[in-house]
């Protein structure tokens, strides 16, 4: 159950915190990376009026300011990572203390952890362009909302991406300074997620993404979490340059499980810079079956050197609705109660 009125609390351990950019499927192919057209305008203070303005790339896919798509074959694309802002300022009190403006105080809860690099569960939004003070967000052919159509828990709000169909993309992005990068290049982070109905066959999709430059190289290197063919995907790119239209390395690792529908999912996600893996529990279960630990399952390119998924330096995170392939299925997608930590995160009560 999250407190109401507690909507951002940014913990800065170690003067470091999280984000992230996407990973692409093997059989993926990608958009260009650099900034394109506008996005659709929205209305009722959604992206796309006043505040916050939504920009689009080929193919109706944003990526500013760092990660590039790339153009592969097999049919789907995969993008690189959204140009973000630096770290909010913390609002609530710390674990034990007294309350901070809007905050609360008291012991630290499993929805926002003891020593969180960062915490956000939305309820301080009065509108969608209220979030560009903490996030940069994208809403390209989609409409980006912060409402009480469906909160989790007994919240009053929570971030809704819409669209009726086509390559919608609704994202929250965090990238450098004050961030990243983070101690160690490990991280986890949890949201809560709702979605009321997967695009199926080869449309790709991604709700986490996390990108950087590889050690001691000029290449942009990308993972991500998402699904094609209506099941869930680990995906990994390497391109020569952040805004390359062409992926070097496109691969992946699919999950024969369908990521669940209409009910409040809890997602956690691990990043290891250092042992080069990507884990993924949905409801405190490990997906052992897309479980990357150095290397996937497919490419559609050569696989990397070593046949390994070499991780980046994680600059950014991007969470949310990134599609890449026209769909007519329409997208309904809540995201809640995000929380990043060097340690697990672990899933909010009910």
């Amino acid at each position: 159950m999250k407190t109401k009125g507690v909507a951002l609390s940014v913990c800065l351990a170690l003067g470091a915190a999280c984000g992230g950019g996407g990973g692409s499927p093997g059989a993926t192919g990608g958009t260009s990376g650099s900034p394109g057209g506008g996005g659709s305008t929205s209305t009722g203070g959604a992206i796309g009026t006043g505040g916050v303005t939504s920009t689009g790339g080929t193919g109706g896919v944003t990526s500013t300011g760092g990660a590039g798509g790339v153009t592969g074959t097999g049919g789907a694309t995969d993008t690189g990572g959204v140009t973000g802002t630096g770290g909010a300022t913390s609002t609530g009190g710390a674990a034990g203390g007294s309350a901070g403006t809007g905050g609360s105080g008291g012991a630290a809860s499993v929805a926002c952890p003891a020593g969180a690099l960062l915490c956000d569960d939305f309820e301080s939004y009065g509108s969608a362009t209220d979030l560009a003070a903490a996030w940069k967000v994208t809403a390209t052919a989609a409409t980006l909302t912060v409402d009480g159509s469906k909160p989790f828990g007994g919240s009053a709000k929570s971030v809704h991406v819409s669209a009726p169909g086509g390559t919608p993309v609704g994202t929250l992005v965090k990238e450098n300074a004050p961030l990243f990068p983070i101690a160690g290049n490990v991280y986890y982070g949890r949201m809560m997620m709702w979605l009321t109905k997967a695009p199926t066959g080869a449309v790709h999709w991604n709700n986490v993404q996390s990108a950087g430059y590889l050690p001691n190289s000029t290449q942009w290197s990308k993972y991500g979490w998402g699904g094609m063919y209506g099941t869930i995907l680990a995906g990994y790119t390497i391109r020569t340059m952040p805004t390359d239209m062409q992926a070097v390395v496109d691969c992946s690792k699919p999950s024969k499980m369908a990521l669940p529908e209409k009910k409040w999912t809890c997602l956690e996600w691990e990043f290891d810079g250092v042992g080069n893996a990507l884990h993924l529990w949905l409801d405190g279960k490990l997906l052992d079956d897309a479980d990357v630990i150095k290397t996937g399952t497919q490419c559609v390119t050569p696989k990397p050197p070593n046949d390994t998924w070499q991780a980046p330096t994680f600059a950014n995170l991007t969470l949310g609705w990134a599609q890449y392939q026209s769909s007519n299925v329409a997208i309904d997608f809540w995201m809640d109660d995000v929380a990043l930590a060097t340690t697990r995160v672990g899933c909010p009560s009910p």
